[in-house]
C-alpha cells in the first residue's frame, strides 16, 4: 500500500511539473548574428536577388534558474533519453548530408510539452523578416538554453549553454543550424561539483581556436576545449559582502592587443551580478610551480591581475567588451544606468576609468532647466556656429530614490555631471562597511529653485528634501552642495540629538529675484526666510511662527 502510494505521489509530481512546463510561455533568451544570405526580391524587383541577415532566435520555455528554488523544476516524461544517447561526434566535423534536413522536420513534432528550448532562424530583409527554420534539441527535450554563440572558425555551427531540468546542472550543446541536428552534448562539466546545482550563464569564445569561457550561476568560470570535449581549468568566484547569495558570472571578454602580448599577460574580464568586475591572467603556471594536477582534473594557478568592486552597483554588470587590438574595456549594468570605459595602462595592470556616462538609476522625479533666461541675457556659446546658449540647454535632474542630483546638456554630453555632496564618500562608505555611498547621501529632493541673479558670488541653487526639515544650497558653477545649510538656530544638526518636529519638514521653496533670499514653507504652514550667502534667518511668515 505504502508504495502504491509513493508511486501515486510521483505520478502526481511528474503530472505537476508536466502541467507545469504546458503553462509556461516561450522567451527569447539571446539572438546571434550568422552572417548573410541570398534572398529573392518581391514586387518591382521580381526576380533579383539581395542580401538578408540569418538572425538566429534562441527560445528557452520556463523560469530561469532560481538559486531560491534551487533549480529548475523537474518536468518532462518517461521517453526522455538520457544525455548519454545524444550524437558524440567532435566539434571540427564537417557538416553533414543534406538528407538529414528531415531529421529536423521530424524533432518539430515532438511534443512542445516536453520540449524546453528552441533554435528559430530569421531571414531578415530591408523590409520582411521571415522565420526560416524551426530547431529542437533532438532526445534532449530537457535541455533549456539560456545564452549562445558562434564560434569562430565553427561553419554553420553554434554552441548552446543552460541547465538540464531533470538534474538542474550546466549543460552545453553543439549545434549544427544548416543540417539542424545536435552534433554533441559536452560532458567535461560533469566531473565539476556534482553535487551543485546551477545553470551555464555566460558564453565567450576566445582568441584560441576550440577554446572557450564557459560562467554559472555559482561564480564559477571554466575555460573548455570544444575540441576534446576537455575542462582545462576552471576560476572561482566569491562575493566579499559576506552574502550567501552566490555570485553570477553575467559577462566575459578577452583581451587581445597587442601590449598584453608584450608583457607576456592574457587578460580575462569577468563581469558578475555584485557589480565587480574581475580581470585575470590566463597564461599558464611555470614549470616550476607544482599548483596543477593530472590531466583527468582542474588545472589551477592562475593570477588575480586585478578586481574592480562595485563598478555597476545596484544590478550588477550587464555586458563586458574588451574593444580590438585596444587596452580599453567597455562595460555597462544591468541597473546602474551607466556606460564606462576603463584603461588598462598601469604597470601592476590594474585598470581606472578613462570616460563614462552616467545617469539615474531610478526615475527622477523633478526636473528643470537650470536658467531658463539665459537665452535672453547671454551666456557661454557652447557652439559658435548656430549661437547655442549652453546655460539654456542645461537640465537639472533629480528626487530619483539614487539621492542624486544630476545635470545634463542637450548639447553637449562631455558636460553632464553630478552634484557632489561631500570628498571622499566612496571610502567613507566602504570603511563603515555600506554596500554604497547612497546611505550617506541627502534624502531625495523633492523640489528646487534656481536664480542667475548671483551665481558668480554664491549659491544660486536650493534645494529641499523629502521628510527633512533643512535646506540646502548648491552652487551650480561648482558641481556641488558649497553653500550653508538653511536651517532655524534652535535645530540640531546631528541625526543622533533632537530633531525639528514634523510640522516644519519642508514642502516648497522659492528665491527672491535678487538671488539673496530663499523662502522654505513646511508642513505646518510656516514660511521661514533665510539669507542664501551667509544661511542665516531673516524671519517667518507670520512673524510669530506659534500663532
Amino acid at each position: 500500500a505504502q508504495s502504491k502510494q509513493t508511486a501515486g505521489n510521483e505520478s502526481s509530481t511528474e503530472d505537476d511539473g508536466k502541467e507545469e512546463n504546458r503553462n509556461a510561455e516561450w522567451s527569447i533568451v539571446d539572438l546571434l548574428h550568422l552572417g548573410k544570405i541570398k534572398m529573392a526580391m518581391t514586387g518591382e524587383k521580381q526576380g533579383k536577388k539581395e542580401n538578408a541577415a540569418l538572425i538566429a532566435v534562441i527560445l528557452s520555455k520556463g523560469k530561469p534558474f532560481d538559486d531560491r528554488l534551487d533549480g529548475v523544476p523537474v518536468v518532462g516524461g518517461d521517453h526522455d533519453d538520457s544525455d548519454d544517447e545524444s550524437e558524440s561526434s567532435s566539434g571540427d566535423d564537417g557538416d553533414e548530408d543534406d538528407n538529414s534536413v528531415a531529421d529536423t522536420d521530424e524533432r518539430t513534432n515532438i511534443d512542445d510539452h516536453t520540449c524546453r528550448g528552441q533554435v528559430v532562424l530569421l531571414l531578415a530583409s530591408r523590409t520582411t523578416l521571415t522565420v526560416h527554420k524551426r530547431m529542437t534539441f533532438g532526445n534532449f527535450t530537457s535541455f533549456c538554453p539560456r545564452v549562445a554563440i558562434h564560434p569562430p572558425t565553427y561553419v554553420n555551427k553554434v554552441i548552446l549553454g543552460g541547465s538540464c531540468s531533470k538534474t538542474s546542472r550546466d549543460a552545453l550543446v553543439l549545434l549544427n543550424v544548416r543540417t539542424g541536428k545536435m552534433i554533441h552534448v559536452f560532458k567535461c562539466l560533469d566531473k565539476y561539483c556534482p553535487d551543485i546545482k546551477s545553470e551555464i550563464t555566460s558564453l565567450e569564445a576566445s582568441p584560441a581556436i576550440d577554446t572557450i569561457a564557459v560562467g554559472n550561476s555559482k561564480g564559477s568560470v571554466h575555460l573548455v576545449n570544444t575540441r576534446y570535449d576537455k575542462l582545462l581549468f576552471s576560476l572561482r568566484h566569491q562575493s566579499k559582502s559576506g552574502a550567501k547569495k552566490p555570485v553570477r558570472i553575467t559577462s566575459m571578454s578577452f583581451r587581445t592587443d597587442g601590449s598584453a602580448l608584450k608583457y607576456g599577460i592574457a587578460p580575462l574580464a569577468v563581469g558578475r551580478s555584485d557589480g565587480t568586475i574581475t580581470i585575470w591572467d590566463l597564461s599558464p603556471p611555470s614549470d616550476e610551480d607544482d599548483d596543477f594536477r593530472d590531466d583527468d582534473k582542474i588545472i589551477m594557478g592562475r593570477t588575480l591581475l586585478c578586481e574592480m568592486e562595485r563598478v555597476h552597483y545596484p544590478g550588477g554588470v550587464n555586458k563586458l567588451q574588451y574593444l580590438p587590438q585596444e587596452p580599453l574595456l567597455v562595460s555597462t549594468g544591468s541597473h546602474s544606468n551607466a556606460i564606462l570605459m576603463h584603461i588598462f595602462d598601469n604597470p601592476d595592470h590594474s585598470g581606472r576609468i578613462l570616460r563614462q556616462r552616467l545617469g539615474h538609476t531610478a526615475p527622477p522625479k523633478c526636473i528643470r532647466y537650470l536658467h531658463p533666461g539665459a537665452g535672453t541675457g547671454g551666456g557661454v556659446l557652447a557652439n559658435m556656429a548656430d549661437g547655442t546658449d549652453a546655460h539654456a540647454c542645461q537640465i537639472l535632474s533629480t528626487g530619483s530614490t539614487d539621492r542624486t542630483l544630476r545635470k545634463f546638456s542637450t548639447v553637449r554630453s562631455v558636460l553632464d555631471k553630478e552634484f557632489s555632496q561631500g570628498k571622499g564618500l566612496e571610502k567613507r562608505a566602504k570603511d563603515l562597511g555600506m554596500t554604497s555611498k547612497a546611505d550617506l547621501l541627502l534624502p531625495p529632493v523633492i523640489a528646487l529653485a534656481t536664480s542667475e541673479v548671483r551665481t558668480r558670488d554664491w549659491g544660486d541653487l536650493v534645494t529641499i528634501h523629502r521628510n527633512h526639515a533643512f535646506a540646502y544650497v548648491w552652487s551650480s558653477k561648482n558641481g556641488s552642495q558649497s553653500g550653508p545649510t538653511l536651517r532655524q538656530d534652535d535645530w540640531n544638526v546631528s541625526a543622533m540629538k533632537k530633531q525639528p518636529p514634523t510640522s516644519d519638514h519642508a514642502t516648497s521653496v522659492a528665491i527672491s529675484t535678487c538671488g539673496n533670499f530663499a523662502l522654505v514653507g513646511t508642513k505646518g504652514g510656516v514660511i521661514y526666510k533665510y539669507n542664501v550667502q551667509s544661511g542665516m534667518t531673516r524671519g517667518t511668515y507670520p512673524l510669530n511662527k506659534d500663532d
